[in-house]
C-alpha cells in the first residue's frame, strides 16, 4: 500500500500538482448544459433531465442546485417523470440508491 500510496504522491507524500485536476465554474457549466432538462410539476423538483449515453439522471431543485446521478435507467426516468408525485419518487427510488454528484 505504502509503495503504492508513493506512486501517486510522490517520495514527499505530497500529491503532485500536474496529476490533479479541478474542474473549474466554465466546465462546471458546460457540463450543466449537456442534458436537456424538462420541467416537472413538483415542490421540490423544479427540473429533471435524462442522458441514456451516460446513464446520468440530472435533477434540478427548486432552490438551484443541480445533482447528477450515475448509473439510472432510463426506465427509471420514465418511471420518475410520469409519477403522481416526482418528489416522493425520488427520494423512493433515487436518492441514497445512485450514486450522486453535486453539479451547482
Amino acid at each position: 500500500m505504502n509503495n503504492f500510496f508513493n506512486k501517486l504522491t510522490g517520495i514527499t507524500g505530497r500529491a503532485l500538482q500536474s496529476d490533479i485536476h479541478v474542474a473549474g465554474k466554465s466546465e462546471v457549466t458546460k457540463m450543466a448544459q449537456d442534458i436537456e432538462m424538462q420541467e416537472v410539476s413538483s415542490s421540490n423538483v423544479a427540473a429533471v433531465g435524462y442522458d441514456s449515453d451516460s446513464s446520468t439522471l440530472r435533477v434540478q431543485f427548486t432552490n438551484g442546485s443541480v445533482y447528477d446521478y450515475d448509473g439510472v435507467s432510463e426506465e427509471e426516468y420514465d418511471s420518475l417523470v410520469t409519477a403522481d408525485s416526482v418528489g416522493s419518487y425520488l427520494n423512493s427510488n433515487i436518492k441514497g440508491i445512485y450514486a450522486h454528484t453535486k453539479i451547482e
